[in-house]
């Protein structure tokens, strides 16, 4: 009895010898993934990364060309100019994030361009407030969203502006709304499987969910940038500034037209022994992705009051 307790103990320490939770090869396991990750989704996220450049490249030199003739001589200017290049940089993070498959990174990245570029109206239209900044002053959201409405700046740019920022405040915790979107589901042989994968998701649907995000705030940054870069910029540039405002707004508007045209076809019929836990699983999510639903439809409806303003 001695010896089979020794034999079990020893089979034991040997089990928990070979286990090290320190191990790295799961790490490795993302960074491989990562590293096809792009390939893998190319043409998935190909026209709203494109979209997303465009934009990236129109705050960059618009802000260029409007401080070529010396640094911001204003103190209200350094925070409003810094705004802008905060946009530019989220729209970057947004980018990779979703290249690698990142969801929840995108809505973190494209959260924070909205909360910058409304700073940044905020300081082109009331430059007392940069004072207040300056003095280590917190900018809520809805605060700054409060004060642009009483400066009764471009009702239908912000109010889209707002509704991109409700939308994407839903995944910014981590909340049943995200896992809704964050959990993968793969069919195999046995049946539907679902999961948290190490690594950015591939799931076709919910990148396209994700490429509505990024070009609704394409849009919403390119028309609240838009009079802030114009009012530094010479008639000459005003002119060019203007048209490239458009090709990003085009290419924007494409996006979030596909995405449109696929959220309308019919989802395809579950089947399968995992009928029933797919069941149990999409009822669970029912309320969070009906609300991520009509978020969608808010944006199709706040794009289109924008254009008409």
């Amino acid at each position: 009895m001695k010896r089979l307790t020794e034999e079990i103990v020893t089979k034991a320490e040997a089990s928990n010898a070979r286990w090290d939770p320190l191990d790295l090869s799961v790490i490795d396991q993302i960074r491989r993934f990562e590293a096809e990750q792009p390939s893998a989704t190319e043409e998935i996220v190909r026209r709203p990364s494109e979209a997303l450049r465009l934009t990236q490249a129109l705050l960059f030199n618009g802000t260029e060309r409007a401080t070529a003739k010396g640094t911001p001589a204003k103190s209200h200017e350094t925070p409003l100019l810094f705004c802008l290049y905060t946009v530019a940089d989220d729209l970057r993070l947004a980018e990779m994030n979703l290249a690698l498959g990142y969801v929840v990174g995108v809505a973190w990245a494209l959260r924070d361009a909205v909360e910058a570029i409304a700073l940044s109206a905020l300081f082109w239209r009331d430059p007392k407030r940069s004072e207040t900044y300056w003095g280590g002053a917190e900018f809520k959201p809805s605060q700054v969203r409060q004060d642009l409405e009483a400066l009764q700046i471009w009702p239908g740019a912000l109010a889209s502006l707002w509704v991109s920022y409700n939308v994407l405040s839903k995944l910014a915790h981590p909340n049943v709304a995200r896992l809704a979107l964050v959990t993968d589901e793969w069919r195999t042989d046995a049946g539907v499987w679902h999961g948290l994968r190490a690594g950015g998701t591939r799931e076709e649907k919910k990148l396209w969910t994700f490429n509505s995000f990024a070009a609704q705030v394409c849009v919403d940054v390119t028309m609240m940038a838009e009079p802030i870069i114009n009012s530094y910029l010479s008639t000459d540039d005003q002119r060019i500034f203007e048209a490239c405002v458009r090709d990003v707004m085009r290419k924007s508007g494409e996006v979030l037209e596909l995405s449109l045209a696929r959220r309308h076809q019919q989802p395809e019929a579950e089947c399968g022994t995992d009928k029933t836990y797919e069941q149990r699983l999409r009822k669970s999510f029912g309320k969070p992705m009906e609300m991520l639903q009509d978020a969608l439809s808010e944006l199709e409806v706040s794009r289109k009051q924008g254009r008409q303003d």
